[in-house]
């Protein structure tokens, strides 16, 4: 019995680099087949994971039906496994209200995020993500880059809530992060929202915002803010559906 555990081991060890790039197959087809992908890059580099995999298939077949011994040494193929850990380790956490609070996306007078600031810029594209109830669905970008054109319109929207200190009572924030190339270079994109009558759920919840997109002068500053007719809890979509990849 203690031999065969032994002989085990050893096989284990001689073909650990072997082992190594099947663990990375399987990521890679884990991260491309369920679009899983998406919790970590935007979909414009899907066409470099398939390339990439398509390399580290040809690479492991060349190795299998070759007649001399791969010459990665075992031990070091070992490092090859850290980067998949993480994959593994990191998936669905996600951005929240922690991330967004480090980034710091307004200053306590929230002149950073002001209409006059030229960060919100009017746009003629106001393309509709979904209609619900004969109301067009926005994303966050959408209606920052639009805000002008649908400033006064009926809206929906979904996003993270968040109430910061610096706001007045009955006033939060709804963010959701949008992703350029990966989630390391992810901007929180956010917009106010007031409510008179209904209470904002906790800090971190998903949230669908029903309301009427206004500007409102906040500080100083001329500010979107969304009049909340009815605040819904969601369940939080998963990871691969929690970043914005579009900006119109």
């Amino acid at each position: 019995m203690t031999e065969t555990i032994i002989h085990f081991f050893r096989f284990l060890y001689r073909h650990l680099p072997y082992f190594v790039y099947i663990v990375w197959l399987n990521l890679l087809g884990w991260l491309l087949y369920s679009e899983n992908y998406k919790a970590y890059l935007q979909p414009g580099l899907y066409p470099f994971l398939m390339i990439g995999t398509v390399v580290l298939v040809l690479f492991l077949v060349s190795f299998i039906f070759s007649r001399s011994p791969m010459t990665i040494k075992p031990l070091h193929s070992l490092i090859m496994l850290i980067p998949a850990i993480f994959l593994y380790a990191s998936y669905g956490m996600g951005l929240g209200v922690q991330a967004f609070s480090k980034k710091n996306t307004a200053s306590d007078n929230l002149t950073e995020l002001s209409l006059s600031s030229g960060i919100y810029q009017s746009s003629d594209n106001s393309q509709n993500v979904v209609s619900e109830s004969g109301i067009q669905e926005k994303t966050l970008t959408n209606i920052i880059i639009n805000v002008e054109k649908l400033k006064g319109q009926h809206i929906l929207t979904q996003g993270i809530i968040s109430k910061k200190e610096e706001l007045p009572a009955g006033y939060a924030v709804i963010f959701r992060y949008a992703v350029t190339c990966c989630a390391a270079d992810a901007v929180p994109v956010w917009v106010l929202v007031r409510s008179d009558k209904t209470a904002f759920p906790e800090d971190g919840n998903w949230v669908k915002i029903n309301g009427i997109l206004q500007i409102e002068e906040l500080q100083g500053e001329r500010l979107p803010v969304i009049m909340a007719e009815k605040i819904i809890e969601i369940p939080k979509p998963k990871p691969k559906d929690q970043y914005i990849f579009e900006y119109n």
